[in-house]
């Protein structure tokens, strides 16, 4: 890549991630975003087609992941799954317990972390499974659910893969938000898992989490001249 390039490049990484911050579908960070990048058509001479419809946007009112230890409250990095059920009013206190997932090559996929009745070892009703596996897919988590759904765990926690940093936001098919096997759900990071278990012999955990989806209006921009078509 050209010096020039790799400028421009930069420039217009750099609105994104520093000017615009978390760019979810409908939301007025990503809607910014869009009107950037059709400001750059504009100024190439591009022609372009403006698109508006509606999408599901899940705004988190109240998240927490807290160890309670010694009559301890420590709070613990975490991020919701966005789309998922809540928690009952006032959360849920209860045990944490670690569940390994199989691991299985789905073609160009790559790897999901599935989780089968064989990885159950342990009597988990009315708990928090805690399943480590990566959250880098997040469709294939509805089959877990409905495995979980027989054992009635109160929550669920996943952790990311070894090679992610921070902890990111993962999403649920919001079609299936009121389902019966849907359970509330957060995302913690490996690293932070292990040192949980490894530092306490029980864990006990407080869950709270209250989410709103609402449907937003999304701005969409297809570049069409010289006969191309690039959606944006």
């Amino acid at each position: 890549m050209s010096k020039d390039y790799s400028e421009i490049a930069y420039k217009h990484t750099r609105f994104f991630v520093e000017e615009c911050g978390e760019r979810i579908a409908g939301t007025t960070p990503m809607n910014k975003a869009a009107e950037h990048a059709v400001e750059v058509f504009r100024s190439l001479g591009m022609k372009y087609i403006q698109h508006h419809f509606q999408v599901p946007v899940c705004r988190t009112e109240k998240s927490v992941v807290e160890l309670i230890s010694n009559k301890q409250i420590t709070p613990l990095p975490h991020t919701n799954v966005c789309f998922c059920t809540d928690t009952p009013e006032g959360g849920l206190t209860a045990e944490a317990v670690l569940i390994h997932s199989d691991v299985k090559k789905m073609g160009v996929i790559g790897e999901i972390y599935p989780i089968s009745d064989k990885c159950i070892k342990t009597d988990i009703k009315g708990k928090i499974v805690v399943i480590e596996r990566s959250v880098l897919m997040d469709y294939p988590d509805i089959d877990t659910y409905k495995v979980l759904e027989k054992y009635k765990p109160a929550a669920v926690i996943f952790t990311t893969d070894e090679s992610q940093q921070g902890i990111p936001y993962v999403y649920s098919n919001f079609e299936y938000r009121e389902a019966q096997y849907m359970l509330p759900s957060f995302i913690m990071n490996k690293n932070d898992v292990n040192k949980l278990f490894s530092q306490n012999d029980k864990v006990i955990l407080h869950v709270e989490l209250k989410t709103q989806v609402q449907k937003k209006r999304k701005h969409q921009y297809d570049r069409c001249d010289r006969g191309y078509r690039q959606a944006r």
